[in-house]
């Protein structure tokens, strides 16, 4: 998926792409189950089983049109970008972020 310039998540391609390597990452989680949630125009929730009944969710990643870079925020919504590998497009974004999760939990 192209993310320079003009992004839109919603759009169906998108949404599909979204889903996809929501299911890669899933597939690889051994213990447990990762989704695309909450998708809206420029943000995303990665949802993560493992939260669910803590009152947290997941990750959740925003693209910035303007400046053209991707922000990935904890369950406690803290920016968390600046600790993941990397960002530089959404499927490394997200893959990042289930990395992330996976070496602090």
């Amino acid at each position: 998926m192209n993310t320079k310039g003009k992004i839109d998540f919603t759009k169906t391609d998108n949404i599909q792409f979204i889903e996809e390597v929501a299911r890669e990452i899933s597939k690889e989680d051994k213990d447990w189950q990762w989704e695309a949630r909450k998708i809206k125009q420029h943000s995303l929730l990665l949802w993560w089983e493992l939260l669910e009944g803590s009152g947290q969710e997941g990750f959740r990643i925003e693209y910035d049109e303007a400046n053209e870079v991707f922000s990935v925020y904890d369950e406690w919504n803290s920016n968390i970008t600046y600790e993941l590998e990397d960002t530089l497009d959404l499927k490394s974004t997200m893959r990042s972020a289930f990395w992330y999760a996976s070496s602090r939990y």
